[in-house]
């Protein structure tokens, strides 16, 4: 058998290295520290930042991505699922220098559309928004009704203090010159909790119908956002009856009828068994004239003292609300001829209450016997605490049905819920989503919001 042998090794010569310090790494810091200390986990404020950063241009949730609302993939807005910490409250993307800021619009669809700036001055151009609106805009769910924006109407909502006429946007087509697509801005000032932010209200837009295959209306966002942000404005405000990522409110509509006979006619409210044509009429009848001491209409003179309190009594009840300047007080709130409304309560030389509502005509599209319905609208008030709201209120429904109001609507908005069962208000089927851009916050209750865009 062979020969076992035993393996030997050659001993090397000892040496001496060179000794090399080595760093801890940052994860062993970070253990040792928490040796040191407790630790302390990220708050949901800072989590709800970090999650902002990791997503691309501003989009912050998953469900604003999804194919039916492919054009906010891109959007600085919050989706549907996020739940914004209730310590946030901020912009979703910093303010963007004039260099990153496109110098010219997105390419539309056909080369026989082109993009118009329009001149709200221009007896024809108006016409043509008037005509556009009039066939296009918002109808309700059964089409019976369709908002008839009358010229004058449509030119109070727009020369609103430092307006913007750029801001005034349309598309038309080359060779025949048509309107076939609109959409308005108008800056504001309103205060998201804390903080006063200046805005753009976005509002009238419409396409119409038969060019709304060429999905015009992300084009006619993208131009008036573009002309928003050469201005220095970032965010907005904007109200819609369908759902959109970012909903921060929803308000419902109350109705309180004032014409009983054409509410039923029309197929907008209707008589049964235990409420009869008779009783309804009974029901809804309203004094002749307001009996409340002190009630006049509101003058020039009143404006600076309607702002101011006004101011003290939206930021005092309000998360979400505009804020005015007397300026924009006396032109948004005095009295113009079936556009708006607007009363105080008067005593011992001060207003103790304030109150206005604008009136908005709809086309009634399934009558024959009636071609408009006259709707009041509830807008901005302010009342003292001794002031007697249901009262006060009783009185501006009293107004309304003497200018020939059909209807006095209104949201469960600021103090409305406290009065409008009282007042025989009835729940209606509709409902306005509120959206902010380039805004992150928590939602706000009805109740503590109080804009209102016609």
């Amino acid at each position: 058998m062979p020969r076992q042998t035993k393996k030997t090794t050659t001993k090397k010569p000892h040496t001496t290295k060179p000794v090399t310090k080595v760093e801890p790494s940052l994860e062993e810091t970070k253990l040792e520290e928490l040796h040191d200390k407790e630790y302390v986990p990220p708050t949901e404020k800072e989590k709800f930042m970090e999650e902002i950063k990791k997503m691309p241009d501003g989009a912050t949730t998953s469900d604003a991505r999804d194919e039916e609302h492919k054009f906010w993939r891109y959007e600085p807005v919050i989706g549907t699922g996020v739940v914004v910490p209730k310590d946030y409250n901020h912009p979703i993307q910093e303010d963007l220098t004039v260099d990153k800021i496109s110098k010219v619009p997105a390419n539309l669809p056909r080369e026989d559309m082109k993009y118009v700036i329009v001149d709200i001055d221009d007896e024809k151009e108006m016409d043509d928004v008037y005509n556009l609106l009039a066939k296009n805009y918002v109808e309700d769910d059964d089409a019976t009704l369709r908002f008839d924006y009358k010229i004058d109407f449509i030119k109070w909502c727009l020369k609103v203090p430092n307006y913007q006429r750029n801001w005034f946007i349309g598309i038309r087509l080359e060779n025949t010159n048509e309107l076939i697509g609109f959409i308005t801005g108008v800056p504001s000032l309103i205060k998201i909790y804390d903080e006063k932010v200046p805005v753009a209200e976005i509002n009238f837009l419409c396409i119409k119908k038969e060019m709304r295959k060429f999905k015009l209306a992300p084009l006619l966002i993208k131009e008036v956002t573009r002309q928003v942000h050469l201005y220095g404005i970032f965010q907005a405000v904007y109200t819609s009856g369908t759902d959109l990522p970012n909903v921060v409110s929803t308000a419902q509509y109350f109705h309180r009828p004032l014409n009983p006979k054409k509410l039923d006619a029309i197929g907008f409210s209707s008589c049964n068994e235990r409420l009869t044509m008779q009783r309804a009429v009974k029901l809804y009848k309203l004094p002749d004239e307001p009996v409340t001491p002190g009630f006049r209409r509101m003058e020039v003179k009143d404006a600076k003292e309607v702002t101011e309190k006004l101011n003290i009594f939206l930021q005092r009840h309000h998360d979400l609300t505009v804020l005015f300047d007397e300026e924009t007080v006396i032109h948004s709130f005095m009295t113009r001829e079936n556009i708006v409304e607007s009363f105080v309560i008067e005593r011992d030389g001060k207003i103790v209450a304030f109150s206005a509502y604008y009136i908005l005509p709809s086309s009634i599209l399934n009558s024959y016997e009636y071609k408009e319905l006259y709707v009041a609208y509830q807008y901005y008030y302010f009342y003292e605490a001794d002031v007697d709201a249901k009262a006060f209120f009783k009185d501006m429904l009293i107004c309304a049905n003497k200018s020939k109001c059909d209807v006095f609507n209104c949201l469960n908005l600021s103090q409305n819920t406290k009065y409008i069962a009282d007042l025989l208000f009835v729940p209606g089927s509709g409902y306005l989503k509120y959206y902010l851009y380039n805004w992150a916050c928590p939602k706000v209750n009805p109740d503590k919001l109080d804009i209102i865009l016609q």
